[in-house]
């Protein structure tokens, strides 16, 4: 399979997430994107301002809350409203995390053309050993708070583990970086962010349940929010 076969290559399916993965289908902005996880991730967070906190923060949402931070930071990199990363943690995993592994796309399209990513695995081995069928489980599978799957966030620019993009910081920066890429910034709907997130598509069916959960999630946001944002977008 040549690269332009693969630029063709069907949309990721990830539980419910759907995301294309190929990197012709993500022009690079100002500069390449091809950076270590520490050069790619803010070192500082900026504080937001209380209001605001309490506006995203939801009670028993421990992990969920510890992730605002790195929403924050990543709204004020991309664009990407807070409100839309928020509700996509939550919506994809509760911002717990976890993994999830997609036995049928990696016999579909990870085995077949896994000698594109054989220098990566030979890089991350040198770090941390990895066996290549388990690099292969990797590349077919999501992490993170944002259930960003490795291949995707491979063909965006990530070159480290999979371990390193389970981290919510880095998993926060991917998962912002390819909304950005896919054209999502304050003038899109909450509704549309939600669909190019979950399918790959401004216009895609998203997976049973996915806007009624995120939905539910938002009526949860507190009196604070309510005041910051009035007119439902």
């Amino acid at each position: 399979m040549n690269k332009r076969d693969l630029a063709l290559l069907a949309a990721l399916v990830v539980g419910g997430l759907s995301v294309p993965v190929v990197s012709t289908l993500f022009p690079p902005k100002n500069k390449p994107l091809e950076q270590t996880v520490s050069q790619s991730v803010p070192r500082d967070v900026k504080k937001e301002e209380p209001a605001l906190w309490n506006a995203y923060a939801l009670k028993d949402y421990p992990e969920y809350n510890a992730l605002l931070p790195a929403v924050q930071a990543e709204s004020e990199r991309t664009g990407v409203p807070m409100e839309y990363l928020a509700l996509i943690a939550l919506t994809e995993s509760a911002g717990r995390g976890g993994t999830r592994h997609e036995p049928k796309f990696q016999s579909k399209y990870v085995e077949p053309n896994f000698e594109r990513f054989a220098d990566l695995h030979k890089s991350v081995s040198a770090r941390s050993f990895v066996t290549v069928s388990d690099f292969k489980r990797q590349l077919a599978s999501s992490t993170g708070p944002f259930q960003i799957m490795y291949l995707t966030a491979v063909e965006l620019g990530f070159s480290g583990s999979f371990e390193e993009l389970s981290d919510p910081k880095v998993n926060a920066h991917w998962a912002a970086e390819y909304l950005l890429r896919k054209g999502v910034d304050a003038k899109t709907s909450l509704e549309s962010a939600l669909r190019v997130y979950n399918t790959g598509s401004f216009s895609g069916k998203p997976h049973q349940g996915y806007l009624d959960r995120a939905r539910a999630y938002r009526g949860m946001f507190s009196d604070e929010y309510k005041k910051l944002f009035p007119v439902n977008r």
